[in-house]
């Protein structure tokens, strides 16, 4: 090895096979934020790479292409010729047939696609920071984080969740997470045409996992009627929207996104159909108002009824925001999810009711409307779900109290 092959620099690899892998993409996705973020930053630390090893000169011919000389070398963009003289000086073979493809080196690529995903709006960016602590918590680290990704077998894996599964460390939806994170792994290498196996077939039934002790995560009826009653007698933005909440069954996004022309005063009902999602433009994250659940699909979207004190919440809340937009607006601009939670916080101490962050809101709604008997289907519809098996997942039936009754019992059983 010489001195210059000692310079060798990981990174710079990774960037250049993103960058390469983004040219087989089309001109959209070539002229994303994301993209030129990428091609900045490799020609930077190319050029920092270069310095003091290539000492001739990179001129452009009256053609627009870029060459230099002592390796001759002509390319049609300045970083097609940074990359093919960092190729000279540091390695012998290509990098594509040099470099080793593991779940190590795969990950940072399949984010940066994630990344493109997420600014045109078909994943979000919370979705992303999932990821990113499942792969620390789990998969950074271990054993087969660094095996080649050609080369694992379907037996490797289910050893694998075996073993972050032992002694039932983890839970179901934990194991679900890390499964559904290794697979869309797989599935960029095998759109990047690497020999991989289908992880989807991999089933994990068998393996046992912690079991989840939801009895106190949801608001009980009496805890709703104590929040309700500081709700009502603050009489603010932030507490009458909590209070809107406990009359609904909604997700916080879709609370922020609602709309003057959503609500429908005469039939008493409001259409759920928005959604505030967090994106990244420019490199700095931000609030967007989408016309579209959490579900994604049009069948998410659904109308609820508006009880007479979702009424006056929204009869108050009109008189300050009559020609704004949206229902729930501070200084102007819908509010953000942290200060609903810390509003929410500040209302159950003033109530005496221990504080749950406002998604619990819908557990309370989906037990409820399960102890008033209502039809599956109408609880999947109100909760705006696409599958029947996270509306179950959102029921508690350990706060509905219901026992059997003994004529009951003897009838079935006597």
């Amino acid at each position: 090895m010489n001195e210059s092959e000692g310079l060798y620099c990981g990174d710079i690899d990774n960037l250049i096979l993103r960058y390469q892998s983004a040219l087989g993409y089309d001109k959209i996705y070539l002229n994303s934020h994301a993209v030129n973020d990428m091609r900045r930053d490799l020609e930077t630390q190319i050029e920092k790479k270069l310095k003091g090893v290539h000492k001739n000169k990179i001129c452009q011919t009256a053609d627009g292409r870029f060459k230099t000389h002592n390796p001759q070398v002509i390319k049609k963009t300045k970083l097609e010729l940074l990359i093919a003289l960092y190729e000279y000086y540091f390695h012998k073979t290509p990098l594509n047939t040099r470099r080793r493809n593991t779940i190590k080196t795969l990950y940072p690529q399949w984010l940066k696609e994630y990344d493109i995903l997420i600014e045109q709006g078909h994943r979000s960016v919370g979705s992303k920071r999932h990821y990113e602590s499942d792969y620390r918590k789990h998969l950074a680290g271990s054993e087969l984080e660094n095996k080649d990704i050609t080369k694992i077998t379907y037996q490797e894996i289910k050893s694998y969740y075996a073993g972050i599964t032992a002694n039932q460390t983890i839970t179901r939806k934990n194991l679900n997470n890390v499964k559904t994170l290794i697979n869309h792994i797989f599935d960029y290498a095998r759109d990047k045409n690497l020999p991989v196996i289908n992880t989807h077939d991999i089933r994990t039934l068998d393996l046992s996992c912690k079991e989840t002790d939801n009895e106190d995560k949801v608001y009980s009826d009496e805890e709703r009627n104590e929040v309700l009653k500081v709700c009502i007698s603050r009489n603010d933005v932030y507490s009458r929207c909590i209070g809107l909440m406990f009359c609904l069954c909604v997700r916080v996004g879709e609370m922020k996104a609602l709309k003057w022309s959503d609500v429908d005063f005469e039939n008493k009902r409001v259409f759920i159909h928005r959604s505030m999602i967090q994106i990244k433009e420019d490199g700095v994250y931000k609030e967007k108002c989408v016309d579209r659940t959490k579900g994604r699909k049009k069948k998410c979207n659904r109308y609820q009824n508006l009880s007479e004190l979702a009424i006056s919440f929204l009869k108050e809340q009109r008189k300050e925001t009559a020609f704004s937009e949206y229902v729930f607006v501070s200084n102007g601009h819908p509010l953000q999810t942290n200060m609903v939670n810390r509003k929410l916080k500040h209302i159950c101490e003033q109530a005496g009711v221990g504080y749950l962050s406002s998604h619990k809101i819908r557990f309370w709604a989906v037990t409820a409307m399960y102890d008033s008997n209502l039809p599956d289907y109408v609880i999947q519809y109100t909760a705006g779900h696409a599958d029947p098996a996270t509306t179950n997942h959102y029921k508690r039936p350990e706060k509905l109290g219901k026992k059997i009754e003994p004529d009951t019992w003897n009838r079935m059983f006597g």
